[in-house]
């Protein structure tokens, strides 16, 4: 299950950015931010040019992770410098469950595993039409869910990956949060979020009429 010191940031403006930077010629990087004890939030700090992604254990340690495929560290000293893990993908997302395990999401149905000291080569675990993988969630090192482009979630259970399973009628999912092997939830970009049981996965479930839920973040049943 998640620790209740977890935080975890989700980038969700960045269409926002890149449009800014296009038309005024400025370079967006992703913040430097903590929830702080007097409620605010910290200046931005550049460390890149176009993340897509940020996961956080505690104070002390974050991911993040580019659409370059490159990822960096966060450590109660600062961010490190960028390094290439995936030279062929764009990293898409990335979760944390403790400072030895991490995974994250490309554009090419590949996930790659942090395990404290490197990452292991990409892997692909989707090799449906559209494998665009948007989204990872884990509740713990034994337990992962990832979402991509057709609808479909793929499982992790601590040594291997599930085969494709649409939920979604090839709908494109955005977001998944998981808190435990019992409870999920995705979005898509028809408004609707999908609830995960531990077996099954519900019908959508309209929440916003026909508008793109782009993230969802869930820290309890």
């Amino acid at each position: 299950m998640l620790f209740p010191s977890r935080i975890k940031f989700r980038i969700a403006i960045l269409v926002l950015f890149e449009f800014i930077s296009l038309v005024f010629g400025l370079t967006f990087s992703l913040p430097n931010a903590y929830a702080a004890t007097n409620a605010s939030w910290s200046i931005p700090i550049g460390i890149d040019g176009f993340p897509t992604s940020v996961s956080c254990v505690s104070s002390n340690f974050c991911v993040a992770v580019d659409s370059g495929g490159r990822y960096f560290i966060h450590y109660s000293g600062g961010w490190s410098s960028p390094v290439s893990i995936d030279g062929g993908g764009e990293l898409t997302s990335v979760d944390c469950v403790t400072t030895s395990f991490c995974v994250a999401t490309d554009n090419q149905g590949n996930v790659l595993t942090y395990n404290g000291i490197s990452w292991l080569a990409p892997t692909n675990i989707d090799a449906s039409s559209n494998s665009y993988l948007t989204s990872i969630s884990c509740a713990s090192t034994n337990f992962c869910i990832a979402v991509d482009r057709s609808g479909h979630s793929i499982e992790y259970n601590g040594s291997s990956w599930s085969s494709p399973s649409n939920i979604d009628a090839g709908v494109i999912l955005k977001s998944v949060s998981c808190v435990s092997t019992n409870f999920c939830v995705t979005s898509d970009i028809e408004g609707n979020v999908i609830f995960y049981s531990g077996t099954s996965w519900s019908s959508a479930n309209n929440i916003d009429g026909i508008n793109s839920i782009n993230s969802v973040s869930c820290v309890s049943t």
